[in-house]
C-alpha cells in the first residue's frame, strides 16, 4: 500500500507541472500548423495503443493493460475538453444570421 501511495505521490507531484511553460503552450496553439501536427501526433497515438490494447487482449498478456486503458482514456478526456470549450466559445458568440441571399431551393414549389 505504502509504494502505491508513493507512486500516486509522485505522479501528482507539483514539480512535475513546473517544467511546463502554459504561455508557451498557449502561444503554440495560436499556430494552426502546430495544432494540426499536434492532433495528428494525438490521433497516431490513440491508434498506437488501440491496436497495442487488442493484441494484448487477443494474446492474453494483460500486463499493464490498465495503464493504457488509463493512458487511452486520458487523451479521450483531452479531445473532449477541446469540443467542450468550442461549445462554450459558441454559445458565447452572438448569433449572426447570415446575409440575405437568394434560397438555393424555392421550398413553396417542392412538393412530397
Amino acid at each position: 500500500m505504502k509504494r502505491i501511495k508513493r507512486f500516486l505521490s509522485e505522479l501528482f507531484a507539483a514539480e512535475v507541472m513546473n517544467d511546463l511553460d502554459i504561455s508557451a503552450i498557449g502561444d503554440a496553439f495560436n499556430d494552426s500548423a502546430v495544432r494540426g501536427v499536434w492532433l495528428n501526433l494525438c490521433f497516431d497515438e490513440l491508434r498506437c495503443i488501440h491496436m497495442e490494447v487488442d493484441r494484448r487482449l487477443l494474446s492474453e498478456e494483460l500486463m499493464g493493460i490498465e495503464d493504457l486503458c488509463a493512458r487511452r482514456r486520458a487523451f479521450q478526456d483531452v479531445l473532449e475538453m477541446v469540443l467542450s470549450a468550442r461549445r462554450q466559445v459558441v454559445q458565447g458568440m452572438p448569433h449572426n444570421p447570415p446575409p440575405s441571399s437568394p434560397p438555393l431551393v424555392d421550398l413553396d414549389r417542392v412538393t412530397g
